[in-house]
This record gives C-alpha cells, sequence and structure tokens, in this order.
C-alpha cells in the first residue's frame, strides 16, 4: 500500500519513556526530519497541527468549535477528522523520510489519527516502558517543575518532592486506559517495532540498528551521534519521592 500521509514513521509513546533521547539521536545521526509533538495541544511550532488549523479562517472556524477535549473523541465527529486528514494527506514529493512524535494521551484524544496511520501503513515504533510507577511520578514531576529536558548530570538530585497519591492513582488508570485503546488498533497490525525504555537503555546500539532497519534509514556518516541530553530523574524513587510509603500504600488498598 502506497503511503499518501506526509510522515513515514510515528514514535507512539507514553511520556518519560525516552523518546526525546531516541528522536534527537535520530535527528543528528540521520537524514530524517523529526517533527515531535504535533499533536501537541499547546504546541505551536510550524509543522504543528494548531498552527495548520490557523493558517486558514475555514480550518480555525472548524477547529474552534471541533478541536475541543469535550467532543474530541466523539464518534461522529467530522469536522474534525476532516481536518486531521487534510493536515495529515497535506502530502508533497520528498526525499528524506519524515517522523513525529505521538503520546498515549494525544493519540487517545484524536482517535482518527490512528485510523490513517494504520490506513496507510505507516511504520509505528510503539516505545513503551515497564516501570510505569516511575514514568508517571517522572512525568507529574516534569509538568510540576516545567523541566521535561536537561543536558545537566543530576542537576535536581539534591530536591525532594511530594504528589497527590490519588492523582499519582489516576495518572496510572488514564496510561492503562489509553494502552489498552491504541493496542486494540494493533492487534493484527505488522508494521510495528516494539521496544521498552529498559531494552532500550541496556543495550542502546543494538535497539537503535534495529529501528534503523525497521526504518529503512542510515547513519550519515556510519555512527551514532549521541544527544547530550541527559537522564533527569537518575536517583530510585524513594529517593527523591518524599511520600513514596503514602503513594506505595494507596495504590495497594485503592480497589482500582
Amino acid at each position: 500500500m502506497k503511503n499518501k500521509l506526509k510522515y513515514d514513521f510515528v514514535v507512539l509513546t507514553p511520556g518519560r519513556a525516552g523518546s526525546n533521547h531516541l528522536m534527537y539521536t535520530l535527528k543528528k545521526s540521520t537524514d530524517a526530519l523529526i517533527d515531535f509533538e504535533i499533536f501537541n495541544q499547546v504546541s505551536w511550532e510550524e509543522e504543528s497541527f494548531n498552527v495548520f488549523i490557523n493558517q486558514h479562517r475555514r480550518y480555525k472556524t472548524l477547529g474552534l468549535l471541533f478541536n475541543r477535549n469535550i467532543i474530541s473523541r466523539v464518534k461522529f465527529n467530522f469536522p474534525l477528522e476532516y481536518l486531521i486528514r487534510k493536515f495529515l494527506y497535506n502530502y508533497s514529493n520528498k526525499n528524506q523520510k519524515r517522523g513525529f512524535r505521538l503520546t498515549f494521551e494525544q493519540a487517545y484524544r484524536y482517535p482518527y489519527v490512528l485510523k490513517y496511520l494504520v490506513k496507510n501503513n505507516i511504520k509505528i515504533i510503539f516505545l513503551d516502558r515497564e516501570d510505569t510507577l516511575s514514568m508517571i511520578i517522572s512525568l507529574l514531576k516534569a509538568r510540576k517543575t516545567l523541566n521535561y529536558l536537561t543536558d545537566k548530570v543530576d542537576q535536581e538530585s539534591q530536591k525532594t518532592f511530594s504528589f497527590s497519591p490519588p492523582m499519582v492513582l489516576q495518572h496510572l488508570l488514564d496510561y492503562k486506559k489509553e494502552k489498552e485503546y491504541i493496542e486494540n488498533h494493533f492487534i493484527q497490525y505488522s508494521n510495528i517495532y516494539k521496544l521498552t525504555y529498559e531494552s532500550l537503555f541496556s543495550d542502546y546500539e543494538k535497539e537503535y540498528s534495529n529501528i534503523l532497519s525497521f526504518l529503512s534509514l542510515i547513519n550519515k556518516d556510519n555512527k551514532i551521534h549521541y544527544t547530550a541530553l541527559k537522564k533527569i530523574n537518575s536517583q530510585p524513587l524513594k529517593k527523591w519521592v518524599e511520600n513514596y510509603d503514602e503513594i506505595i500504600s494507596y495504590i495497594k488498598n485503592n480497589p482500582h
């Protein structure tokens, strides 16, 4: 099946699962064009869905009416589907492969995106994380501090943080719901490469090589140009989460 979208691959992932490191490495090491989170609600990067909608008066009007959380998942939200289709099918002949990142939350909010990815047999890198509690708490910390990326080593190693146990649990449940929804779309989908944060960073060169092969990409000068990004939360949760035991107890005692 010929791909009619402007994208050749997508990194489908929850937050804090190593996708930034992987995508920046791909960007530095290959000729692939990387657009990152084009469906992020607060993104106004040049290639984002928000910018696309606001470039046309008709699209902007439809976006104001139908691109809203309360109705974005409505089954028959045809105006929003129309906007997404126009955005993704904005195809032009290109010599470079192009990819973007789609978070679980964004895929769940915009169900039509998955529809068109599958329809066009887009290559999907499914990057998840086994340690879901660390992933969720790291995400909540990033949102609290607004610090998502760093090239400094252990810049917050001396700081501790406290998190609402109900909020942590709710995010865990949301992650589970979103993941199940996404996996149901790919039960019989073969054009997908699955890995985890743990497998990526336990043998980075092997996984990176597998990804290059899957995407039919090559390194520009036959070597990996690693990103300078560092892990923000390098210590175990117990070291920097003040109410770690309270969170664990709440999760264990909650009927969900």
